[in-house]
């Protein structure tokens, strides 16, 4: 009776939150990056999580899906300092010591600007900002950023994976690796600026992927409270298939490093 038991297949069901740090791979091309606005080394910690479905094919496998939350912040922003010092530049459109270029609809208003994963495209001239242009160019289509200021790119995905989960230590305190790929859908996109004047939302970023595809690696640890409840915890490595931008100028997949710790309930 014991071996019948174990031959048919289990379900669990559970929640998971993580921690993850986000690291930017991206590459562009020599015009693009030309003026492009430089990516900042401080990478924040984003919070994501959802609900697990997993099913048992045996002992050892098992299937694991789920709908899950995730987030993803780029920040950039021309520094005036180099080398613990502050340089001034000059351009052929004016003084200017950040040397990132902007284009701007002389209709509407509209402000673009290049960044590390992809063009930050600006509902208006923000508030505080000051531009550097030619006095030439009356209707101020090209210009510089002259004054200090940080843009923070902001993405949230629907993720909806699917893992192959194996059992190397079948215990109380298990042990498993996993691993599979991921269809991760953008549900949020928003540009901030954060300048002396505070930090307030500015645009969003063009050209951005609705769909993509990821891959996932990982080590689980299940430790049994009861005959059905478990605590889980698996840091984990995603890593991106394709670019998040289909701009051609462009190719930015980031990775992930994160640790989703949960509880799960098997029937």
């Amino acid at each position: 009776a014991q071996n019948e038991k174990e031959k048919k297949g289990r379900w669990l069901v559970g929640g998971q939150v993580a921690p993850a740090y986000s690291v930017t791979r991206a590459s562009h091309s020599e015009q693009y990056a030309s003026t492009m606005l430089n990516s900042s080394s401080d990478t924040p910690v984003e919070l994501g999580g959802g609900v697990s479905v997993e099913y048992k094919t045996s002992k050892r496998w098992s299937l694991q899906s789920g709908v899950y939350y995730s987030g993803l912040e780029q920040k950039s922003g021309n520094s005036g300092y180099s080398g613990g010092r502050k340089e001034y530049a000059f351009s052929d459109q004016g003084a200017a010591y950040f040397n990132a270029s902007v284009n701007i609809d002389a209709r509407t208003s509209n402000m673009m600007m290049n960044s590390a994963s992809g063009v930050i495209e600006f509902s208006g001239i923000p508030s505080g900002i000051v531009l550097g242009t030619s006095l030439e160019d009356k209707s101020l289509s090209s210009a510089v950023v002259v004054s200090e200021a940080q843009f923070i790119q902001n993405f949230e995905y629907i993720e909806i994976p699917l893992y192959l989960r194996y059992t190397l230590i079948d215990s109380r305190f298990d042990v498993e690796m996993m691993g599979g790929f991921s269809s991760n859908l953008l549900v949020g996109n928003q540009t901030f600026m954060d300048s002396g004047d505070g930090k307030s939302r500015v645009g969003k970023t063009k050209d951005m992927e609705a769909l993509n595809y990821s891959g996932t690696l990982g080590i689980g640890f299940r430790y049994d409270l009861s005959k059905h409840i478990s605590l889980n915890l698996e840091p984990r490595i995603k890593y991106y298939l394709n670019s998040l931008s289909n701009n051609s100028s462009v190719s930015y997949k980031p990775y992930s490093i994160g640790v989703f710790t949960g509880v799960s309930y098997e029937f």
